[in-house]
């Protein structure tokens, strides 16, 4: 069996390309790890990056969901409106139940009409973006939809006004459908700080502005937060809070304190240069409830 620190360095290495029976120790000396490049294979961005210029700057936090990696994830094809409904859902079912998936499907409730009608659904969205407010409401969403679907149906169906998308808006070009957003003074896009903290390969990505309630936990040496971001990604997780940063084993600390957070989030091991707390996820869906939920202690301020 690993040590402990061993399991923890790969908690935080994973992501990056896997992690041997054998390796040492962090060095101080040696150069922090290269940037994540924020594009993947075929020069496509990350869901998290595309969604960035839909979300208005005032926005108090953002939640992605990869479908696409979602499939990879649970080993199966990416599904299409034109598999058996049966097939379609098992995988929400799985989505639900294995992973770290921040949301269930826009469109499901209206799934079998979209289909019927239109000719696309749920199972043609590739990635969704839900757009919160300080309150904890929900100002908006943007579903990226498989580019194999007609345009057109996708306005046909905005203009009928089904479930979800009524009063939303097309994209066309970027085969995207945009609800209750208005970017147009400014939007995340346009914010570095907020830039560097998405890009990574994830399943679903959590990205918020300001700290969570510590509940309780004693905070009095961690600084200020302006925006930090928790990535998931198979069975490990990932919180981004910026570059050199003098607290994040404090942070640690404050995460391994809090019992039900613990729970889920496991074998934590910090980066001051990077930013970034690795953990290992005993249960992925639970995990990603306690960040929709802002029970996130290793992002909690003084």
């Amino acid at each position: 069996m690993l040590p402990r620190l061993t399991l923890a360095v790969c908690a935080a290495t994973l992501l990056l390309g896997g992690c041997a029976e054998e390796i040492p120790p962090p060095d101080a000396d040696q150069p922090p790890p290269a940037a994540v490049e924020t594009v993947v294979a075929g020069g496509v961005p990350e869901p998290a990056v595309l969604a960035l210029p839909y979300v208005p700057v005032e926005a108090a936090r953002l939640e992605v969901t990869d479908f696409a990696r979602v499939a990879v994830q649970l080993g199966v094809e990416d599904p299409t409106s034109q598999d058996p409904a049966a097939d379609r859902a098992a995988f929400e079912r799985r989505t639900t139940a294995e992973t770290a998936a921040l949301t269930d499907g826009t469109l499901r409730p209206v799934d079998e009409q979209l289909v019927r009608r239109f000719g696309f659904g749920q199972a043609d969205v590739t990635w969704e973006a839900h757009v919160f407010a300080e309150d904890g409401t929900e100002t908006g969403f943007v579903l990226g939809i498989d580019r194999v679907v007609d345009p057109e149906a996708l306005t046909r169906a905005v203009e009928a006004g089904v479930g979800p998308l009524a009063g939303a808006s097309v994209v066309a070009e970027d085969s995207v459908i945009v609800q209750g957003l208005d970017a147009s003074g400014g939007s995340y896009a346009d914010d570095p700080a907020v830039v560097a903290l998405v890009g990574a390969p994830a399943i679903s990505t959590y990205l918020a502005r300001g700290c969570p309630d510590p509940d309780g936990a004693d905070v009095s040496g961690l600084d200020d937060l302006q925006v930090w971001a928790m990535s998931f990604q198979g069975g490990l997780a990932t919180a981004t809070l910026g570059p050199d940063r003098a607290d994040l084993f404090d942070r640690l600390e404050v995460a391994e304190a809090s019992t039900t957070f613990a729970r889920s989030f496991t074998d934590g091991v910090a980066d001051p240069s990077t930013g970034r707390i690795g953990f290992r996820l005993s249960d992925p869906p639970a995990a990603a409830d306690l960040v929709a939920s802002g029970d996130v202690p290793v992002a909690s301020c003084d």
